[in-house]
């Protein structure tokens, strides 16, 4: 079963314990744009690096997630 990139996204970030507003600041990413991103509108790729930046994930594990599920 594939699970979408906002579904994963807001998985990641609960397990750290992080608000969308905490993500935000440690990512760059402004809080509107996470919140977009886990309601499953598209993201821009540059952001998606931020946030997996942030949250100590590698892109590629990201992308890898988001298909196997």
């Amino acid at each position: 079963m594939k699970v979408s990139l906002g579904e994963y996204l807001r998985v990641i970030r609960e397990r750290h314990g992080l608000t969308q507003r905490e993500l935000a600041r440690a990512s760059g990413v402004s809080f509107a744009t996470i919140s977009r991103i886990e309601g499953g509108k598209p993201a821009i790729f540059w952001n998606v690096v931020k946030i997996a930046s942030a949250l100590g994930i590698s892109i590629d594990d990201l992308i890898r997630e988001t298909r196997e599920k």
